[in-house]
């Protein structure tokens, strides 16, 4: 096992962290996608809000993390990013489900069953400190409607949401 890079605390393991593909992802992004998260002129919106970085302390009543948190290597920095930026009585939001790009994912997300990965959310609120204990919310739908005779399963929505 590899060192534990110092930004991580010693009970989570750093190989927790690695991606299958550790290269830049410019690289990866470089070649066209069949699926686009967001439409261009969203991504160009998002683009010029990440030029204004950094945000002042006490910026926002609310933070949200959609579908991007298997993404992250340093997330205890990022988690205390957002509670900076977070006004007093602020929330953070983190909703997750099952999909990544597997090469991009950090390896918790391959294989941590899911209530371990809502536990591993749960302890960067935790390790960041700042926070109100988090809290688990499971909004996954039931189904989205029936193929023949059986229910088609909806992606679950698993949230997880902590206060300032």
């Amino acid at each position: 096992m590899q060192d534990l890079p110092a930004h991580l605390p010693a009970h989570l393991p750093a190989h927790l962290f690695d991606r299958q593909d550790e290269q830049d992802d410019r690289l990866f992004y470089a070649a066209p996608r069949f699926v686009v998260h967001i439409d261009p002129a969203t991504i160009a919106a998002l683009t010029d809000a990440y030029r204004e970085l950094p945000y002042a302390d006490e910026s926002f009543d609310f933070v949200v993390n959609a579908v991007s948190i298997q993404y992250l290597t340093r997330p205890v920095e990022v988690f205390q990013s957002v509670r900076r930026v977070l006004k007093t009585g602020g929330r953070s939001l983190v909703a997750m489900s099952h999909r990544c790009f597997p090469t991009k994912a950090i390896r918790a997300f391959h294989g941590m069953p899911p209530a371990e990965r809502i536990e591993l959310v749960r302890s960067y609120f935790r390790l960041a400190g700042g926070y109100d204990e988090p809290v688990f919310l499971d909004r996954s739908p039931v189904y989205t409607g029936k193929a023949g005779d059986s229910p088609v399963r909806a992606d679950p929505l698993w949230i997880v949401v902590a206060g300032r």
